[in-house]
């Protein structure tokens, strides 16, 4: 199946209405030859608009022209030629130099980003004033049960209720002008031909179907309404457009895909509450080439009524499902993001990771809103029952994610702690590694008079003190670390060993000790017995030194990964 999509009104400024307006235009041609000549519409929006002239001008040169149903004059820019009528004139896009000017005598309002499901011309039931305004499909299904809707009217200057524009339209004429030959299917602004009727503005659509007489056309008014619709014909190709105007006999819109005069396609549209499918038999029985472009404008006449196309029935425990997978997998980011951001309070990290993890539990959150809200629309219609549960999936989802949030900041903040300490105890070690490195090289200088064993023995007794200290934070770094529980930071064999190395440290810090009180002891000797005493005391306890090192290198080797 070949689907067709129609992107055209993304890049316009304003929406247009396809509407033959009749016009007087003037200037200058090709040729330099000055014209007077009449001119009219192919479609008109706030800023412009497409107009079938028979002189040949030049693009970016200034035309006047004058419209024809209110008698107002504005310059318009020529922007370029758009297409060529073989039996009319040539097409040109045209915008106007004074925007301020309500040249069409219709309200455009300011373009939306957000497209809206339907726009249709209507009138104020107060002034009278046209305007295209954007409606929602419900809204458009009030419009066609003869409702109305309400919208503020720059005119009135407050909210006022509008509907279609009836038949005779309510804008006076100031006199009589020629009519437009209108294009198929296409709306026109007109008067009465009678000299005599009264002047005023009619707003009507020529159906596109087969001979219809005058009294048929009035009593089956066109109403100019654009709405998603989606044409398809016997092979399966498809095109999604959107239609130009609708009655109860027929429909006019705009394809790209070429289509006969005479062929029976498939009509497939949206129900305005429920987003079922509406399909309808059609017959093509006008079109018209819009010159400058491959799209064509089509009229369609109904074979049969619109049928209700049956939905397949949808469990609903596979939207549960869905809708619980995706509360999960947010709850889960939320967690993350919440687990980082704890963490960054005690240590700092990277904050573009808890970003990406918000931004996914967002994105998913709105997956979950809008499988929700599809949900709804298949539950009970019992109001008691739907109340109980949305209330209770309410409560269900704002726990999960409460709780989510919750234990992830209060890992993620342990984690933190756990980390920070880890590293101060791999901080208190390297100090303590470069104090007991100092001390080896003291303790195992070449010693061979009594004066080097003295001064040995006093940088000892300053570099154990330091040592001591060092030791002393660093069993309150293991303790901490101990008291702890985290995904960050050294096991519990590690830290068994870290336990045991300083036992080692501290019977090693106990023998260092020994050898700087060796100098008050050798004080006390004669002269002639120190040599002896250091000699003998101070080697002994440098190999018990020795035999602690070769211990601690052991379990050093055993903590390496």
């Amino acid at each position: 199946m070949t689907v067709m999509t129609n992107n055209a009104t993304q890049t316009r400024r304003s929406e247009r209405i396809m509407l033959t307006v009749p016009l007087a235009a003037s200037g200058v041609n090709a040729e330099g030859q000055p014209f007077n000549c009449p001119a009219r519409t192919v479609s008109v929006n706030r800023y412009g608009a497409r107009i079938q002239l028979s002189q040949s001008v030049v693009a970016g040169q200034t035309i006047e022209l004058r419209n024809l149903t209110n008698q107002l004059s504005c310059s318009f820019r020529v922007v370029a030629q758009v297409g060529e009528d073989a039996h009319v004139a040539k097409q040109w896009g045209v915008e106007t130099l004074n925007p301020e000017l309500d040249f069409w005598g219709i309200y455009f309002p300011p373009k939306s980003p957000d497209q809206p499901e339907s726009t249709a011309l209507l009138e104020c039931c107060g002034c009278h004033t046209l305007g295209l305004l954007p409606l929602s499909l419900p809204e458009v299904e009030t419009l066609d049960a003869g409702g109305k809707v309400s919208r503020l009217c720059s005119g009135c200057g407050i909210e006022k209720d509008w509907s279609y524009p009836d038949k005779s339209g309510l804008d006076l004429l100031p006199s009589r002008v020629p009519e437009a030959e209108p294009l198929p299917g296409v709306a026109s602004i007109s008067r009465p031909s009678a000299a005599n009727a009264p002047e005023t503005r009619t707003v009507s659509a020529t159906l596109p179907a087969a001979a219809a007489s005058p009294a048929e056309t009035r009593q089956d008014r066109r109403r100019y309404v654009r709405r998603s619709i989606t044409i398809r014909d016997s092979t399966g190709r498809s095109d999604s457009t959107v239609t130009e105007n609708l009655s109860k006999s027929g429909v006019c819109l705009t394809s790209e895909l070429d289509y006969a005069s005479g062929q029976k396609v498939t009509l497939v549209w949206p129900h305005p509450v429920t987003g079922q499918r509406y399909e309808a038999r059609a017959r093509i029985v006008r079109r018209h080439d819009l010159g400058g472009t491959a799209r064509k404008i089509y009229g369609l006449e109904y074979l049969s009524g619109p049928v209700l196309v049956a939905a397949r029935p949808l469990d609903p425990r596979a939207l549960y499902w869905k809708l619980a997978v995706l509360i999960a997998a947010a709850a889960a980011a939320w967690a993350m993001a919440a687990f980082r951001l704890g963490m960054a309070l005690v240590v700092p990290m990277n904050t573009w990771q808890p970003a990406l993890e918000l931004l996914m539990a967002t994105l998913l959150l709105s997956l979950a809103h809008r499988t929700w809200r599809h949900l709804k629309e298949r539950e009970s219609r019992n109001p008691v029952r739907t109340m109980l549960h949305r209330t209770a999936a309410s409560l269900l989802v704002g726990a999960v994610l409460a709780g989510a949030i919750g234990a992830g900041a209060f890992t993620g903040y342990r984690n933190g702690t756990r980390r920070a300490d880890t590293l101060r105890l791999i901080n208190d070690l390297s100090v303590s590694d470069a104090i007991e490195q100092s001390a080896d090289q003291s303790e195992t200088l070449d010693l061979g008079t009594i004066s080097d064993y003295a001064a040995a023995s006093n940088r000892l007794e300053i570099l154990s003190h330091q040592w001591a200290q060092a030791l002393n934070r660093v069993s309150a770094d293991v303790g901490a670390l101990r008291a702890e529980a985290g995904m960050d930071g050294p096991s519990k064999s590690q830290l068994s060993t870290l336990g045991e190395l300083l036992k080692l440290d501290r019977e090693k810090l106990n023998l260092l000790d020994e050898q700087a009180g060796l100098a008050a002891a050798a004080g006390m000797l004669p002269a002639n017995e120190r040599l002896a005493f250091w000699q003998s005391h101070f080697q002994a306890l440098r190999r018990r030194i020795g035999q602690i090192n070769r211990k601690r290198n052991r379990l050093v080797k055993s903590l390496a990964p």
